[in-house]
């Protein structure tokens, strides 16, 4: 049986976190999940991610995927409806696969709170 939000392989890299010299080192290759407000975009069945670039905005760390920077953006609008009012997002959450149903599930704790 497969436990929702449970499949993280995601290095949080709490060392990192309180470095602002060493998080801007992981900027170059890092990628941003993509959200629409509070809402996953996918890719096929995968969480849809987009380089990080020179994206403007507020950003929340999430941590390292295979030695990967991964950031989310707060959202400043999209879709922030609660996710159990949204039936046609269920069917979305249950194509991804565990580890990026875990870091949807972190992105949106972070960026909503």
């Amino acid at each position: 049986m497969k436990v929702a939000f449970c499949g993280d392989d995601i290095d949080r890299a709490d060392a990192l976190r309180g470095d602002p010299d060493k998080l801007a080192a992981l900027r170059g290759d890092a990628l941003v999940v993509r959200l629409d407000g509070l809402a996953p975009e996918l890719e096929g069945n995968a969480l849809a991610t987009d380089p990080l670039g020179n994206r403007a905005g507020e950003l929340v760390f999430l941590g390292l995927r295979a030695g990967r920077a991964l950031f989310a953006a707060v959202p400043a609008e999209g879709n922030s409806a609660p996710a159990y009012a949204q039936r046609p997002m269920w069917d979305m959450l249950a194509l991804m696969s565990a580890a990026d149903l875990a870091l949807y599930g972190t992105a949106r704790s972070v960026t909503d709170w």
